[in-house]
């Protein structure tokens, strides 16, 4: 009898084990719900994207990295499904013709104006939150400048933003992070491969395949 009872109280943990794993792995699914699916409606609306500018990460050795992670983000959107991207250059004559500075292409209203007049349904704009070239010594791990003849591992980490430009709502927005030995650019094509995964898969699903 007491075999049995304690092969009953063992079931019953067992079960309840079972239950608290099953209680939990929902809240982690519900956790990690795609921000696409808030804005689908709204996400099917956008046909074209402006790409604007992003600052500089701080330091002499990300002298030029919104360039390169403003390139790397393009050469992605590329590859959704019925979009079509404005070019750079005109985005650029639209900023000098009326005298703006990058460091505004952070202010909503002054993005969606920029977005109107490039005729895109919706902006991308973002900022760098590492652009570091980390060499790897036998003591361990430094941030440095340049310089050294140890291995080096790139780090890219981004943010980014899809915004509506006649609403203003933000549609989109990811964060991600990229490393590579090569260098910086092929770090953040890992890093916005990863950032706008979630939107390509979107427009593919609802457009199929890009052709």
């Amino acid at each position: 009898m007491r075999y049995k009872n304690g092969g009953m109280r063992n079931a019953c943990l067992a079960l309840l084990l079972m239950g608290l794993m099953l209680f939990h792995g929902c809240e982690f699914m519900q956790a990690k719900v795609s921000p696409i699916t808030r804005n689908q409606a709204e996400l099917r609306q956008i046909h074209t994207i402006a790409v604007l500018p992003f600052l500089d990460a701080p330091g002499l050795q990300a002298q030029g990295s919104g360039a390169v992670v403003v390139n790397a983000i393009t050469t992605q959107l590329y590859t959704c499904r019925g979009i079509k991207v404005v070019e750079r250059s005109r985005v650029s004559s639209l900023m000098q013709e009326r005298d703006l500075q990058i460091s505004q292409m952070q202010d909503t209203s002054v993005a969606t104006e920029i977005g109107k007049l490039a005729e895109a349904d919706a902006v991308l704009v973002g900022s760098l939150t590492q652009y570091q070239d980390q060499q790897d010594y036998s003591h361990g791990a430094v941030y440095v400048v340049s310089g050294g003849t140890t291995s080096h591992m790139h780090r890219v980490g981004i943010s980014v933003r899809l915004v509506d430009v006649h609403t203003g709502q933000v549609l989109f927005a990811e964060d991600a992070g990229g490393k590579d030995k090569e260098g910086f650019a092929q770090a953040a094509k890992i890093a916005a491969g990863q950032a706008l995964k979630p939107l390509r898969d979107f427009y593919e699903m609802e457009r199929g395949p890009k052709k």
